[in-house]
């Protein structure tokens, strides 16, 4: 690595500058970016700053350049952003529908020093970055036909004819056993014949409760209304019930 000099020392001074565009706004074509560039460059040399290495995304820019003991830095962004800001917006009247204000660049930037790390390690990142947004955006274009393509060959229900609806339709049977219980002129409909069998074990008065309880839902007040009796008698009924109906399916349950 070789070191750089003037009359009273020898230095080597590599910083990382990383420029956003006020509030993030994607106005950074290529050639927003070689202009930026070019400013950049031509103010440099003022400050003792020389560019090695440019990059840009849609809203930010990297560089990578030299400096000297004398730069002062702050100035030199300073002038950089006030120069680049007004130029830009100057020469790209299209950025002015996105940048309505002075500014073009954000206040806040980002300065690193490189450190121990070997300057081709930073340049080829920052090369890196241009490249990697390339190919994210390339990957979210083809997600998005991919997407497109999908649709295409999707067809909503809502604009289907009546004819392609038919053709769609399937019924499910699941209840192949179906009976009907008659009590007091009330019908109910069991698709179960392990509950059917164990309901018609049950005696007359107990089956009303269990049907008219978990079949009519109806609660315990209403069935002691309808039977002339009271809740706890129904709620009585109702265990006995549904302990013989248990009973009944366990024994079925062994013989199979």
């Amino acid at each position: 690595m070789e070191l750089e000099s003037n009359n009273h020392s020898v230095f080597l001074m590599h910083y990382h500058l990383v420029l956003v565009v006020k509030y993030r706004r994607r106005v950074i074509t290529d050639a927003v970016s070689d202009r930026a560039r070019e400013i950049f460059e031509r103010i440099a040399p003022t400050y003792g700053i020389t560019l090695e290495e440019w990059n840009h995304d849609v809203d930010h820019v990297h560089m990578l350049f030299r400096a000297q003991p004398k730069t002062e830095l702050s100035k030199f962004i300073c002038a950089y952003k006030s120069a680049s800001s007004r130029l830009l917006k100057k020469e790209f009247h299209e950025i002015r529908r996105k940048l309505w204000k002075e500014y073009f660049w954000s206040r806040s930037f980002c300065l690193l020093t490189t450190g121990g790390a070997p300057i081709e390690v930073i340049r080829r990142y920052i090369e890196s970055q241009g490249y990697c947004k390339v190919i994210l955006r390339n990957e979210a274009r083809d997600a998005y036909d991919q997407r497109k393509r999908k649709l295409k060959r999707e067809q909503l229900f809502g604009e289907m004819s009546p004819e392609e609806l038919n053709k769609l339709i399937t019924t499910d049977r699941y209840f192949q056993f179906e009976r009907d219980i008659v009590e007091d002129g009330l019908h109910f409909i069991v698709c179960d014949q392990g509950v059917y069998d164990a309901l018609m074990t049950l005696p007359g008065a107990k089956r009303k409760i269990v049907l008219l309880s978990y079949f009519g839902e109806m609660n315990d007040r209403e069935i002691g209304d309808a039977l002339g009796t009271g809740r706890a008698n129904v709620q009585y009924h109702r265990s006995r019930a549904l302990a013989m109906m248990r009973k009944t399916l366990e024994q079925e349950s062994e013989e199979y």
